[in-house]
């Protein structure tokens, strides 16, 4: 087996190791929705996940962006305004060529959701460091 595919949500620390244990080092996690076909970020089994089995005490996040041509990330703030990588927990808001370009017959949704060419995705995280994407919160309100 090359890969193992989870998503929709990060997997626990714990379980993450036991799935490495007894499956091997092919997990591979990832984060997208329907607005952003595809992934919008991926933690492959070779990248962050290789780097970070040594030292396995937090969760590592959803990965790191997808090819940028395809997909550019950003954490925002509520005037949208892009904020550096740090810890702050803003929305995350996505651009690119698979981005949808709105709601079909739904122009308020679509302007709700759609800012500056920046899809505001609903879920609240932050970039660490690493340039890793954290999800702390999905769909806000």
């Amino acid at each position: 087996m090359k890969y193992f595919l989870y998503g929709a949500a990060p997997m626990s620390v714990e379980k993450l190791k036991q799935a490495i244990e007894v499956i091997g080092p092919v997990m591979m996690g990832g984060y997208g929705q329907t607005e952003a076909p595809g992934t919008i970020s991926c933690l492959t089994p070779d990248g962050a996940l290789r780097e970070r089995q040594a030292r396995l005490r937090r969760a590592p996040g959803v990965g790191r962006a997808s090819q940028p041509r395809w997909f550019a990330s950003k954490i925002m703030n509520d005037a949208n305004e892009i904020l550096p990588r740090r810890r702050d927990r803003r929305d995350l808001s996505v651009r690119g060529d698979l981005v949808m370009k709105g709601y079909y017959k739904a122009p308020e949704k679509t302007a709700e959701a759609i800012i500056d060419g920046w899809l505001h995705t609903g879920d609240v995280g932050h970039l660490d460091a690493e340039g890793c994407l954290h999800i702390t919160t999905a769909r806000r309100t």
